[in-house]
């Protein structure tokens, strides 16, 4: 099999082609982790990159590599997020199940404040059938799956909506949510990790999104296996303060101990 684009670079190295089928499965790889897999050097595992990027089959970053249609991407040195509408339509499955999941831990007539992601949309789905509960969110996209609902009362900060995924931010978000209190707060997460730090790719979002968990008596982290691998650089808080991590999948080993060295209880969907 080879691929081909208008620059005419082929690809003929048999570790090439699988390299590159790697990196479209997972999402991204580290180079140590494909030396590895190779049983080559870092410095081999490189010039594949770098010849797979210049076919523009896959993008570097520092320290590894990202398939080109990944829902985030490398520009002028900073990570952002892809469209919205591209992440809704990944691991919807696991996503689902993570929000069923979390709409277990919810009692009814708990006040909830809830982040914006396409995870915790799926959510807002699932907490559709819950009484008496308060939502307060900086999502728009959020409360217009809730409204509707007589049984739960949702509420919106003041601030500008952003075209790209709904979310309402300004100077005067965070300071309208730092008024209340909630039992909770629901959020998702760009990328995770191996120390345990939550990482997002938006500022706005984040210092909202840390205003609601300073705020909440509880704090739930909700991200599907992807988030592990995934690169963000904007630091939101650490595992060790959440109260819960709801995934699909059982983290590696150096992360479980972080885990269970900490009150945060993991729960696999």
């Amino acid at each position: 099999m080879q691929f081909e684009n208008k620059q005419t670079f082929k690809i003929n190295a048999p570790r090439q082609e699988r390299l590159l089928a790697l990196v479209n499965e997972n999402g991204n790889m580290s180079i140590n982790e494909l030396a590895t897999i190779f049983n080559v050097s870092e410095q081999t595992i490189r010039r594949d990159i770098i010849k797979l990027e210049k076919m523009e089959l896959l993008s570097r970053y520092h320290g590894g590599v990202i398939r080109n249609n990944q829902f985030i991407e490398i520009q002028q040195n900073q990570i952002v997020n892809k469209d919205f509408e591209i992440r809704e339509l990944s691991y919807v499955d696991e996503k689902e199940k993570i929000a069923k999941a979390v709409a277990e831990l919810i009692p009814d007539g708990s006040t909830v404040f809830i982040t914006i992601g396409t995870t915790v949309e799926k959510i807002a789905k699932a907490l559709c059938h819950k009484n008496s509960l308060r939502v307060i969110t900086d999502s728009i996209r959020v409360a217009n799956i809730l409204y509707k609902n007589t049984n739960i009362e949702v509420m919106l900060p003041s601030g500008t909506l952003r075209a790209s995924n709904g979310g309402i931010e300004g100077p005067n978000t965070a300071i309208s949510l730092a008024e209340f209190r909630a039992d909770f707060t629901i959020s998702s997460v760009g990328a995770i990790d191996a120390d345990g730090t939550l990482l997002d790719f938006n500022l706005s979002e984040v210092t909202v999104a840390k205003t609601m968990m300073n705020n909440s008596k509880k704090t739930i982290i909700a991200c599907d296996h992807s988030k592990f691998d995934a690169v963000a650089s904007v630091c939101l808080d650490h595992i060790n303060n959440a109260s819960y991590l709801v995934t699909d999948t059982v983290p590696n080993k150096e992360f479980l101990e972080i885990i269970n060295k900490s009150s945060c209880q993991l729960i696999l969907a």
